[in-house]
């Protein structure tokens, strides 16, 4: 799939609406209303699906774009003041603002730990604040919607990321059979068909020896 794709734009546009959809349902746009905690769970597994199929989509267009070799960055001399720096006068100052945390959606796969872990059936149970889970799921709704908005952007910055792993000569990432869930548009059951076969294909070109 090319960012030029006639796909590309058809899959942005499903799962845009599905997005919607789950925020409507929730009512997490409303101030006046209070969302239910088990529609913000089951709305929750939903989104989890889509993220998901938003990963394959831009892992899919990342491994099949051609980058250029990236040119270094040429750094001023040490002895010679910067340009904006000369211009500023001495009786300004610079203020530095915190930055606020921007949410993200992790698009490579998330390293898998097979040691076994502490038995955590024993520890009681802590109910998540009905504010929290809003608040967490709208988290994830903007960082979808961020990727969805600039995906070639995404894209791109994938696939740095993927030569880098590639040249250091690590393994290929595994690509985990599994169907896509009931309950929602067949549009997207078909694209998850068609990316996982994309996906399939061009990891099979991935030098692993």
């Amino acid at each position: 799939m090319r960012t030029d794709d006639p796909l590309l734009p058809l899959a942005i546009e499903q799962i845009g609406l599905v997005v919607f959809s789950l925020i409507g349902w929730t009512g997490i746009h409303l101030s006046l209303r209070r969302p239910v905690k088990w529609k913000l769970r089951r709305a929750g597994t939903k989104l989890k699906v889509l993220e998901g199929l938003v990963r394959k989509l831009i892992m899919v267009l990342a491994l099949e774009l051609d980058l250029a070799p990236v040119r270094p960055r040429s750094k001023p001399p040490a002895d010679e003041p910067c340009e904006h720096t000369a211009q500023t006068p001495d009786s300004i100052e610079i203020i530095a603002f915190p930055r606020v945390r921007q949410p993200s959606l992790s698009l490579l796969p998330s390293p898998m730990d097979f040691s076994v872990g502490k038995d955590l059936s024993q520890l009681p149970r802590r109910t998540t604040p009905v504010h929290i889970m809003a608040r967490r799921f709208s988290r994830r709704i903007v960082a979808l919607q961020k990727v969805l908005d600039a995906p070639e952007v995404h894209a791109k910055r994938l696939a740095r990321s993927l030569h880098r792993i590639r040249k250091a000569g690590e393994p290929k990432p595994f690509l985990v059979a599994s169907s896509f869930p009931n309950g929602f548009r067949p549009e997207l059951s078909l694209l998850h068909v068609g990316l996982t076969e994309k996906l399939r294909a061009q990891l099979d070109l991935w030098d692993s020896s």
